[in-house]
């Protein structure tokens, strides 16, 4: 994904706040929406509960909204694509 749609800047974004979240939860859900040209990241615990949210100012990524998963296992963050959950 990050290559097609040319999004490395997301997964900057999410692995940086994924170092400051810690491991403590094994699992993030991470959601993206576009606001037109600005787009909202929000780190969820996959039950509603937020622990960052983060305001990109300009993106032109393709689709409108995307949910990806990050879990923890037990050595390193892996990001996956819900197809891949």
């Amino acid at each position: 994904m990050a290559e097609e749609a040319e999004c490395f800047w997301m997964m900057d974004a999410i692995a940086s706040h994924l170092s400051e979240i810690g491991t403590e939860d094994w699992f993030v859900q991470v959601r993206v929406t576009d606001n037109g040209n600005r787009a909202t990241m929000i780190y969820e615990d996959g039950s509603g509960s937020e622990h960052a949210r983060q305001e990109i100012p300009y993106t032109d990524f393709p689709m409108h909204a995307i949910s990806l998963y990050a879990c923890w296992d037990g050595e390193h963050w892996v990001i996956m694509l819900p197809s891949e959950y």
